[in-house]
């Protein structure tokens, strides 16, 4: 092919560059005549959302106020811009959501968020566009975007029982629990037709026709691997449903104690959420999901009530349950009252402190450990320092409720998989029930947890939403 065909000479070159509009970027103004237009626009001034300070968004509210153009807010995705949105109302601003450019160059309003890929804003005499980066910083947006993309390789979750895998244990309605071998096609009469194979106790084979798929569920026990398979011909399975409805008599007397309980009991009522409290909603580094966003608000309206909250959260490894702990922790520690976490093992308890002090940096919150890593020397000193109201956040095992244990103004208990905890600790967590607010988190419930909640006697949030990449 002649090179004339693929290359433009110098002369056709700068002819198509004179037919088109030159764009040139300075800082000198360019000389007015026609055909020549000078865009105008300049760094915005500080506008930082500083956590510490007493009204951490006084920049922003400052700025809007004084700034007699429209005002775009542009954030990195759909959810950060829910947040966002949530912030700026709690200080009776209502931005409108628009999708494109020119929703907001006609439109009336004065302020306007989207969400784009744009880094840094501008101002000109007549507008304002404002980044995440020009309210929170760069360090802050630059991790959200690297956690963001750090999740981006993790598998799809499983969303119906056709990407169940071979080896999988399930449950059969009629027969309990067996394995999943695949499908196999069987041919009677002439006319081809598709099974499920499920293997049981002795290797013993069932084939189920996909017409009967609706008897099939998930197995959601604790260990897949060595789920425990029913055997067939026999009552086994029979029984184990026999067995779970007698104790429904048992739990029908708990839960009418727990209820009468928590209804005679007036306990304290949180006020509503602060500056601060939108500051740490806003530097959470990932993008919450429409269940993440759901439960938080129902925690919250529970923590608002007078009436004690006990409110089960379930939900998969990684969904989020923990930042609705700390944010309800959040709430709590502003509010003048402490917050007792308890967690069935050692390793978990230091787990969660240094997740804790990691995401509360940035705010005067005393947050301490009490398990048997600490010396009992340091578990007397921390005892002591409960007992004054010196530590705000507590993180441990079933120490945490033992009779030796004494809060000076505890006001939240939240519980991490209460069905790890053994019958003694149990007992203890049912006296603590009606006295303070329970958030209880997991994510595999037990029947009898699980049971109450339906019975809407322990309030269920569900976050069955997986974040993005996941």
């Amino acid at each position: 092919m002649p090179l004339e065909q693929v290359f433009l000479n110098k002369e056709q070159l700068f002819s198509q560059i004179k037919q088109r509009q030159q764009l040139v970027i300075g800082t000198s103004k360019l000389e007015e005549k026609t055909g020549k237009l000078n865009f105008y626009s300049k760094l915005l001034p500080p506008l930082n959302i500083d956590a510490q300070a007493k009204h951490p968004m006084a920049k922003f509210l400052n700025f809007s106020k004084k700034f007699n153009g429209k005002i775009l807010i542009v954030c990195e995705s759909e959810g950060r811009q829910s947040v966002l949105t949530d912030l700026l109302n709690n200080h009776d601003l209502t931005p409108v959501n628009i999708d494109y450019w020119q929703a907001f160059t006609q439109g009336e309003q004065s302020l306007y968020i989207t969400n784009a890929d744009l880094n840094d804003g501008l101002l000109t005499k007549d507008v304002a566009v404002i980044t995440e980066v020009n309210l929170f910083g760069a360090d802050v947006v630059k991790q959200q975007r690297r956690r963001r993309a750090k999740h981006k390789d993790f598998d799809e979750a499983i969303k119906s029982l056709v990407e169940i895998k071979i080896g999988d244990p399930i449950v059969h309605e009629s027969y309990g629990v067996g394995r999943y071998l695949g499908l196999k096609t069987q041919t009677f009469d002439g006319l081809a037709q598709d099974f499920l194979m499920l293997e049981y106790a002795n290797g013993s084979k069932l084939m189920v026709p996909m017409t009967s798929l609706n008897l099939i569920s998930r197995y959601s026990g604790a260990s897949p691997d060595s789920a425990p398979l029913h055997k067939l011909g026999t009552n086994q399975w029979t029984k184990a449903k026999q067995k779970a409805h007698e104790a429904l008599h048992d739990i029908a007397a708990e839960l009418l104690e727990i209820y009468a309980k928590r209804q005679s009991q007036t306990g304290f009522a949180f006020p509503e959420p602060s500056d601060a409290y939108a500051s740490f909603v806003s530097s959470f580094p990932f993008e919450e999901t429409p269940d993440q966003l759901k439960t938080m608000g129902e925690v919250l309206a529970d923590m608002q009530s007078r009436r004690p909250m006990d409110r089960l959260v379930c939900g998969d490894v990684g969904f989020g349950k923990t930042e609705i702990a700390m944010r309800a922790a959040f709430l709590a520690v502003e509010s003048g009252k402490q917050v007792a976490i308890l967690v069935p093992t050692t390793l978990l308890a230091n787990q969660h402190l240094q997740s804790f002090k990691d995401r509360f940096v940035n705010y005067p919150i005393e947050i301490a450990a009490l398990s048997r890593f600490q010396t009992p020397k340091e578990q007397t000193q921390i005892k002591q320092q409960l007992l004054d109201g010196k530590i705000d956040i507590v993180i441990g095992t079933h120490k945490l409720i033992q009779g030796s244990i004494k809060y000076q103004k505890l006001g939240l208990v939240i519980i991490d998989e209460e069905h790890r905890f053994g019958v003694k600790q149990k007992e203890s967590l049912k006296k603590l029930r009606g006295q303070s607010d329970i958030l209880t988190m997991t994510a595999t419930p037990i029947p009898r947890t699980l049971n109450m909640a339906l019975g809407s006697l322990r309030e269920l949030s569900i976050i069955a939403t997986p974040p993005q990449g996941r």
